[in-house]
């Protein structure tokens, strides 16, 4: 049987909280705040590895719709290639045999297309295609940066803690 992620996560923040960071030199504040920051991470990874997947899954689906969508704003952009990596990101988030690291490994790969997309839409697009993508852009950004916020709450070190959803909720909204 192999132990579950939630036990070896328990493990470890027990032995640094009851054995390492006792043992730290009280006068080595540093020492001291970056073990209490490692303790505070390992605390937030239950709750992290039951969403990561998700997560990314989540932003391909955000990332490859951007991707539609500024194509549909500024028509004159060449599609063949683009169509060609929408169509890998989509088969690749839609299965469960796949790594979280090909899926964020795609995302990292759409999020270039995109920038790239909106150098061409700002070099050559009309002021109405501009700003219609800025506006998706920000539509899309606002999304995102929910969901991230809300998957480090439990660091405590939001500025807005008052107006965050709860993570599964991020994931909808």
């Amino acid at each position: 049987m192999q132990p579950s992620f939630e036990l070896r996560i328990s493990t470890m923040i027990k032995a640094l909280a009851e054995t390492v960071l006792p043992a730290v030199d009280p006068s080595n504040r540093a020492a001291i705040e970056q073990a209490n920051i490692v303790v505070g991470s390992l605390r937030m990874l239950p709750e992290q590895i039951d969403f990561a997947h998700w997560f990314e899954v989540k932003e391909s689906e955000d990332l490859t719709i951007l991707i539609s969508e500024i194509m549909e704003i500024s028509p004159g952009l060449a599609a063949s290639d683009i169509d060609a990596e929408l169509a890998v990101s989509k088969e690749i988030a839609s299965r469960n045999d796949v790594q979280l690291s090909e899926i964020r490994a795609c995302n990292i790969m759409l999020r270039k297309r995109i920038d790239r997309l909106i150098d061409i839409v700002f070099a050559d697009g009309t002021s109405e295609q501009c700003q219609a993508v800025q506006k998706r852009l920000i539509d899309l950004g606002t999304a995102q940066i929910g969901r991230e916020r809300a998957f480090v709450a439990g660091a405590g070190f939001d500025v807005f803690p008052d107006n965050l959803l709860p993570l599964a909720k991020a994931m909808t909204a």
